[in-house]
C-alpha cells in the first residue's frame, strides 16, 4: 500500500514538474507569457500571468499610436499572480512589453474592428466636437483620464444592450468589456478600479470582465457603498424599482427595503387611502395584480454623517430618506412634473403625483422646487458642501425646446421644520435633451469642472468649467449611454479622481 501510494505521488510531482516546464493554462493565461483577451469579454486588454506572486515590480507598456504616449504602468512587489493590460488600438499592430524583474516579454497583436454582441461596429476614432486646449499639461502622459461610457441602444433598437468602452481625450477605442451592460458605473472600491453592472443579478466585476460580487432580486440602475457593506435598487414583484436592498461583502442581505412602506409611514395609518392613485405595491396591487411601474427609483446616495438616503424617483420626485428608520424627511419635485401614462416599464399608472397627496404636504420642499423644481431626473451628486446636484431630464416628450440640464439645489430647514430650496447653480443648453438616463460628474484635482452626460438617444458629453461653464471638451456619439465617467485605465494610489456620487464621503481620501 505504501509503495502504491509513493508512485501515486511521483506521478503527481512529476505532473505538476511538467505543466510548469511547458507553460500550462493559470487562473487566466498562460503562465510565463502574455495572453489577450483572457476571459473574452475584453479584446483590446490582455494579462500576464507568472506562477508565483511577484517578488520585483512588474511594469507593464502599450506602446503609443497615432501621436499619443505609450501606456504605462508599474505593479509593485508583491502585486500577485496576474497582472492586467490596457489600451490597445484597434485595427492597427500593437506592440505589449511586459518586464518582470528585468525579464523582458513582447508581443505584437492586431485585435481588427470590433463588432460588439448586437451589432455595433465600433469606430477606431471617434472624433470630439471640441478637443482640449493642446496647451493644457497632461499630468498623468502615461496613464491619462479616458471617457467611459456604455454602449446601449440605437433609437431604432432600443433593446441592443452592450458593454463599456473607454475612449481617448483624442477619441480613439482603448477599452472594451462585454461583460457588463450599460447601466455600469465605474468606481473606486478597496483601492482598485471595479466596474458596477447594475442590471439583473449582476454585481461587481474587475477590469478583466471577472464577476468579484453577486447582487440578488434583479438590481436597477444604482449601487453604492456604505461602508463596507453595499446599498442598491431593485424590483418587487409588483413594482419596477420600488424596492432598496443593503448586502454585506459576502453577500447576504441585512435589510430589505420598499418605497411604498416608506410612503406609507409618511402619510399614517389612518391617510393611507390617499395613496391608493400614488403607489401599487403589495397592498394596493394595480387592477388586482398588474406589476407598474410607479415609483421607478434611479440614483441614490448614502450620507453616513446624518444617516439619510437620497433617492431620485423618476416617477415622482427627489426623496430625502432617514436610513436607519426608514422614515421620509422630504420630498421635492416641480408642479408640471408629468409622467407617461400606462402600465408598461417606463410608465406611471395615473396621472396623480405626490403633490396630489394632502397628508405628504408637509413633507414638500418648497421654494424654488415647486416652480422650478426636478423632472425625470437621474444622476444624484451630493456635494462636499451639503447641496444636493443632479441631471435633471426636464420633461417627459421625446423633444424639448428648453432642454434637460444640470442643476444645484441648496435645501434648508426653517425653524416651523419647514423645507425650502434655493438654486445654487445651473447649465442648461436648449438644443441639448433627454428625455431618459444622462448623468452628471465633478472633475479636475479640486472639483472644479462638471462632467455632464445627455444619453438618449445619441451620447453628448461635456466637460466644462463649474464655475464659468467655459466648455472644454465635447464629445458626440452615435449610440445611447446611460453615464460616462472620466478615469485612468489603471488605479493609482495618491492620484486624485473625479466624483460621481457623494463628495462628502468620497471613495478615495
Amino acid at each position: 500500500m505504501k509503495k502504491i501510494l509513493t508512485i501515486i505521488i511521483l506521478l503527481f510531482t512529476a505532473m505538476i514538474s511538467c505543466n510548469k516546464n511547458n507553460n500550462t493554462t493559470g487562473s487566466i493565461g498562460t503562465v510565463g507569457e502574455i495572453t489577450i483577451n483572457p476571459r473574452k469579454f475584453t479584446p483590446l486588454s490582455a494579462v500576464y500571468t507568472r506562477d508565483s506572486v511577484n517578488t520585483s515590480p512588474v511594469k507593464v507598456t502599450v506602446k503609443g499610436q497615432h501621436g499619443e504616449e505609450d501606456l504605462v504602468h508599474t505593479y509593485p512587489a508583491g502585486y500577485g499572480t496576474e497582472f492586467p493590460i490596457h489600451g490597445m488600438y484597434q485595427n492597427i499592430n500593437n506592440t505589449i512589453i511586459v518586464d518582470d524583474g528585468g525579464v523582458i516579454k513582447e508581443q505584437n497583436h492586431n485585435p481588427g474592428m470590433i463588432s460588439m454582441s448586437k451589432g455595433h461596429a465600433l469606430k477606431e476614432k471617434y472624433e470630439p466636437v471640441k478637443g482640449y486646449d493642446a496647451s493644457v499639461k497632461e499630468n498623468y502622459p502615461n496613464n491619462p483620464d479616458m471617457f467611459f461610457v456604455g454602449v446601449l441602444a440605437s433609437q431604432t433598437d432600443p433593446t441592443a444592450w452592450e458593454g463599456m468602452i473607454a475612449i481617448s481625450k483624442n477619441g480613439y477605442v482603448r477599452y472594451v468589456n462585454t461583460a457588463i451592460n450599460y447601466i455600469s458605473r465605474f468606481a473606486v472600491d478597496n483601492n482598485r478600479f471595479v466596474l458596477y453592472n447594475m442590471e439583473g443579478n449582476e454585481g461587481i466585476y474587475d477590469f478583466l470582465g471577472k464577476r468579484l460580487f453577486t447582487t440578488k432580486n434583479h438590481m436597477h440602475h444604482e449601487l453604492v457603498k456604505k461602508g463596507n457593506n453595499y446599498i442598491y435598487l431593485a424590483n418587487s414583484d409588483w413594482g419596477w424599482e420600488d424596492r432598496l436592498i443593503e448586502m454585506d461583502a459576502n453577500g447576504n442581505i441585512v435589510k430589505d427595503l420598499y418605497f411604498g412602506d416608506l410612503l406609507r409611514k409618511a402619510v399614517g395609518t389612518d391617510n393611507e387611502a390617499e395613496l391608493n392613485t400614488v403607489v401599487y405595491d403589495e397592498k394596493n396591487k394595480f387592477n388586482g395584480n398588474t406589476k407598474t411601474d410607479w415609483f421607478h427609483a434611479n440614483s441614490c446616495i448614502y450620507d453616513s454623517s446624518f444617516d439619510t438616503l437620497y433617492v431620485s424617483s423618476r416617477h415622482l420626485g427627489v426623496l430625502a430618506v432617514k436610513y436607519t428608520s426608514w422614515e421620509l424627511i422630504w420630498w421635492m419635485a416641480d408642479d408640471t412634473l408629468s409622467t407617461t401614462s400606462g402600465t408598461a416599464y417606463g410608465e406611471k399608472p395615473g396621472n396623480t403625483f405626490l403633490k396630489d397627496v394632502p397628508s405628504l404636504q408637509k413633507y414638500r420642499v418648497r421654494g424654488v422646487a415647486i416652480n422650478d423644481g426636478p423632472k425625470n431626473q437621474h444622476g444624484l451628486l451630493l456635494l462636499a458642501d451639503g447641496n444636493l446636484a443632479m441631471f435633471d431630464n426636464q420633461g417627459d416628450e421625446l423633444t424639448s425646446s428648453t432642454g434637460s440640464r444640470y442643476v444645484e439645489y441648496k435645501i434648508t430647514k426653517d425653524s416651523s421644520g419647514s423645507w425650502t430650496a434655493t438654486k445654487a447653480d445651473e447649465y442648461r443648453d436648449p438644443s441639448l435633451y433627454s428625455k431618459i438616463v444622462s448623468d452628471v460628474d465633478l472633475t479636475g484635482d479640486n472639483k472644479e469642472n462638471l462632467l455632464i452626460t445627455y444619453g438618449a438617444w445619441q451620447a453628448r458629453i461635456l466637460e466644462m468649467t463649474k464655475q464659468n461653464k467655459t466648455l472644454l471638451f465635447r464629445l458626440d456619439l452615435p449610440f445611447l449611454s446611460y453615464r460616462t465617467e472620466k478615469m485612468p485605465l489603471y488605479y493609482e494610489s495618491g492620484r486624485k479622481y473625479p466624483e460621481d456620487s457623494n463628495l462628502k464621503q468620497p471613495l478615495v481620501h
